[in-house]
């Protein structure tokens, strides 16, 4: 049984809004508390869906994930020696994100998550471009939405280590570090270079270019790997409609912007301490495979892990869910990948997103994390405006 409160259309904008902005506005804290303005947010979308829909179910795929999510936990909770302070609340938040999207196809409008998305991508270009522009007269303008309050105290103080420090300035936009721009804004580009409605559309294609430049000045290494997995897309699309000259123009065109860009210092500092120093080989992100189970590890916690307990090594998603999940965690997640490929195969936009996950498992948290719901509710951009209309007529009554 159900109350109906509010309109069934609302409730789809509300739910859509707080799964879009959720990768935002989790980093800023609600009311002083370890709750995320996009916990309360993304709770209260759920909260209103459960109360005015009839017969509301749950997937039977989120009933085993989450279980599994909760039993790690909660073993690890009493017998782990390990941080644990803040491992049940971190449970929930995750939680919460998986449960987001598995239910997502039934509630987020497609066409309002896309529009919003390219929106919040152009806007955050906009501003990184203007941070590296005033930079330029002395200016650094820290990351972050002013007059929240962040959990991570370097968006804020970011801007006094440059000037104590010296450190080469790198624009975030309003996000908590480049990578996790890159993460979002990487979204709004393959929105509007694949997408059928974006394709011919010159503003889109202006729109693409300012987003490109946001990325590329980002001077964030995930950034570029997550450009050229979608140029190489981009090419093979070019190939597809026979448009030769375009892909032999841009063919041309790339080693003069390489050499162009490479000559900008911050960019050239970026390159050569990433691939010339071997920092990517030391980086914690591909090599923390080094004391990744310590010396009390047994059979039981290499299958089933620690559980999301507090620990001081940056581990990828990919390292991170066998140490938190153990073996079995592994598999689940890539059997529910494997699942999304074959499903979404011959839905371009689909494969390119789901390849850029895989590819930010290597180099981020992103399933631990709250850039994962754009990417898995923009699976299969095929529901557009049919889907939408549907959803629109779900009985909440």
């Amino acid at each position: 049984m159900s109350l109906k409160i509010i309109k069934k259309d609302i409730i789809n904008y509300i739910f859509t809004f707080a799964i879009v902005l959720y990768p935002i506005l989790g980093s800023y804290s609600f009311l002083g508390t370890s709750i995320s303005i996009g916990d309360v947010f993304a709770i209260f979308s759920l909260l209103l869906i459960i109360i005015n829909t009839r017969n509301f179910r749950i997937p039977t795929l989120s009933i085993f994930v989450l279980s599994l999510m909760l039993f790690n936990s909660v073993v690890a909770y009493f017998t782990s020696d390990l941080g644990n302070s803040n491992i049940l609340w971190s449970t929930f938040r995750l939680m919460l994100i998986y449960f987001l999207a598995f239910i997502n196809r039934k509630y987020f409008l497609i066409e309002t998550g896309k529009k919003t998305i390219v929106i919040i991508s152009v806007l955050a270009s906009i501003y990184l471009l203007f941070q590296l522009f005033v930079s330029r007269l002395g200016i650094y303008l820290p990351g972050g939405i002013p007059l929240l309050k962040a959990f991570r105290n370097d968006v804020t103080d970011y801007v006094n280590d440059i000037l104590v420090y010296g450190q080469t300035y790198r624009a975030r936009s309003f996000f908590e570090e480049p990578a996790h721009f890159c993460q979002y804004v990487n979204v709004g580009l393959v929105i509007l270079l694949f997408d059928y409605k974006n394709k011919k559309s010159i503003f889109s294609q202006l729109l693409s270019i300012i987003i490109l430049l946001g990325i590329i000045l980002s001077m964030s290494l995930l950034g570029y790997v997550l450009l050229a997995v979608v140029f190489c897309f981009y090419l093979y699309n070019l190939y597809k409609t026979k448009r030769l000259k375009l892909i032999a123009f841009y063919l041309a065109a790339i080693p003069i912007l390489a050499i162009v860009l490479y000559n900008i210092p911050s960019i050239q500092y970026v390159i050569k301490s990433k691939f010339f120093n071997q920092s990517i080989i030391s980086d914690n992100r591909l090599s923390a495979f080094s004391g990744f189970f310590s010396n009390d590890s047994n059979l039981f916690t290499l299958l089933v892990g620690y559980g999301l307990v507090d620990i001081d090594i940056y581990y990828n998603s990919v390292l991170r869910m066998v140490f938190a999940f153990g073996i079995i965690g592994l598999i689940v997640a890539l059997i529910i990948y494997i699942r999304a490929i074959k499903k979404y195969k011959n839905d371009l936009i689909s494969v390119i997103l789901l390849l850029s996950l895989g590819i930010l498992c290597f180099g981020s948290e992103i399933i631990f994390g709250k850039f994962l719901l754009i990417y898995i509710c923009l699976l299969s951009l095929n529901r557009s405006i049919t889907y939408e209309k549907k959803t629109r007529n779900y009985n909440y009554s």
